[in-house]
């Protein structure tokens, strides 16, 4: 895990209670901060890690998300799921791409909508 985390204890509870919401949700949040982590310097050409991990976790968290109950935190899942899954496609274009643009200005000339914010070093 490149976040640091340990999360094991969310999917060694789901061996025991597979349908337990509360462990669901905290392999889901687990699985898409990890794969988050790992993409929050795509502004700036990095990728902290290997995006095979970064699709593990996300398919991961999808699968997950499909047990969850119907409802605002399912949903909430679902849209994060689709971004990472999203912003992680456009990122492996991108590396195999022809350009001198940035990843930030690639995506807004491909007319990929997605969030980026300025990084801060001291």
């Amino acid at each position: 895990a490149y976040f640091g985390e340990d999360r094991s204890q969310y999917f060694d509870g789901l061996k025991v209670h597979p349908n337990d919401q509360t462990l669901l949700e905290g392999a889901i949040d687990s699985s898409l901060r990890e794969a988050d982590f790992q993409m929050h310097h795509l502004q700036d050409g990095g990728f902290i890690g290997d995006p095979k991990d970064a699709a593990a976790a996300i398919t991961l968290a999808a699968e997950h998300t499909l047990r969850l109950e119907a409802g605002e935190r399912k949903t909430a899942f679902l849209s994060e799921t689709s971004y990472l899954k999203s912003l992680l496609s456009a990122w492996k274009e991108f590396r195999v791409a022809k350009t001198d643009l940035s990843f930030p200005k690639w995506c807004r000339a491909k007319d990929y909508k997605f969030t980026f914010h300025e990084s801060y070093y001291t």
